[in-house]
């Protein structure tokens, strides 16, 4: 897996948070062009490295082998699941009533597009290169979380600890 595959499937995670991600199913896939030994071997690579903490929350690996019976067979896994009621994501934008930015996604796409942004700014030969950085920085800052609100939610965690703290903006 390389750069992008592993910042997807780290932003999945977030989506999903540790309850949810129990009804996952990760499918293999490509088995068609793999011989001998090599398909298991990165199969267990990834479930090794890179799905081992979902693996570990309880979600499951399926093999999709290009036939509808293997197609078939990953839907039932799906099914057999029992439901949660909502994701992280779900559980942070309506029941915290939080903003994007202040979501475990949204602070995991603002530090990757931190990230963009740097190595388009250490690159900056083009024409294209300088639109795309813009880009990226028009985005950073619609997922800045403004002062006013970021002093409302440290006060609002102090409240619920036990510390009953007055907002004053």
């Amino acid at each position: 897996m390389f750069g992008t595959s592993r910042k997807s499937l780290a932003m999945f995670g977030k989506l999903c948070g540790n309850e949810a991600v129990k009804n996952v199913t990760l499918a293999t896939t490509k088995w068609s062009r793999v011989f001998g030994d090599e398909g298991p071997r990165r199969e267990t690579q990834l479930s090794e490295t890179y799905w081992k903490r979902m693996l570990n929350l309880g979600s499951h690996m399926a093999r999709f082998t290009d036939t509808p019976e293997s197609a078939w067979d990953i839907v039932e896994l799906i099914i057999e699941k029992k439901p949660i009621d909502a994701l992280l994501i779900q559980e942070e934008l309506v029941d915290l009533q939080r903003n994007l930015p202040e979501t475990e996604a949204g602070k995991t796409l603002h530090s990757t597009l931190k990230e963009l942004a740097q190595k388009l700014e250490e690159d900056q030969e083009s024409d294209e290169t300088m639109k795309r950085l813009q880009a990226v920085h028009e985005q950073l800052r619609e997922l800045k979380i403004p002062l006013s609100r970021r002093l409302v939610i440290f006060f609002s965690r102090k409240r619920t600890r036990g510390v009953s703290s007055p907002v004053y903006l």
